[in-house]
């Protein structure tokens, strides 16, 4: 035992917590940036006018993001076309 009364695993045991804690924050932080940019992109494809849950490969896995930017790419290619009441509107 030290002067504090710990032992060697009580030590060692807190420095892992500690290291948890701070991995918990950052993985908190990185995740709350990565749903900030998720909602940023479906707000822009939203004012796009581009459909909000498209039937998709991607949608399957879990994303709508990826079937709605397949929608827009193949609309801004020219190989398909948005419903006409919901046409890609140019952003400006």
């Amino acid at each position: 035992m030290d002067m504090t009364g710990m032992n060697m695993m009580e030590r060692e045991y807190e420095d892992k917590l500690a290291l948890l804690r701070g991995e918990v924050l950052k993985l908190t932080v990185e995740r709350d940036k990565l749903q900030k940019f998720k909602d940023y992109v479906h707000a822009r494809l939203d004012a796009a006018g581009v459909p909000t849950d498209p039937d998709s490969p991607h949608k399957a896995e879990g994303c709508r993001i990826g079937g709605r930017l397949d929608i827009l790419i193949a609309a801004a290619l020219g190989h398909a076309t948005l419903p006409a009441e919901q046409e890609v509107k140019p952003n400006g």
